[in-house]
């Protein structure tokens, strides 16, 4: 495990290093989770023109949420938090 969720919560609170590094995290996690099947329909459907510091906003306010879930890796949590916020249309 990289990061937990209080791990990610504190860097994306922290100084700009630190938030650059948060704001990294998350765009890993959204890049590699958003389509977990190649041909398959994605998991979430983050709008265009929606940024990648919108995107840590929408992570934080997950984390600050859920403090029960926050000791679980962080990229266990940064997924449902996208799906959350931005569900596809079907």
């Amino acid at each position: 495990m990289f990061l937990t969720g209080n791990e990610l919560l504190r860097y994306c609170g922290g100084n700009n290093l630190n938030q650059a590094i948060c704001i990294g995290y998350v765009a890993g996690v959204a890049d590699s989770t958003s389509k977990l099947v190649p041909v398959g329909p994605p998991i979430y459907c983050v709008p265009l023109g929606a940024t990648m510091p919108q995107l840590k906003d929408v992570a934080v306010a997950y984390l600050q949420k859920t403090p029960e879930l926050r000791h679980l890796p962080a990229s266990d949590l940064v997924g449902p938090a996208l799906f959350e916020a931005f569900p596809c249309k079907r």
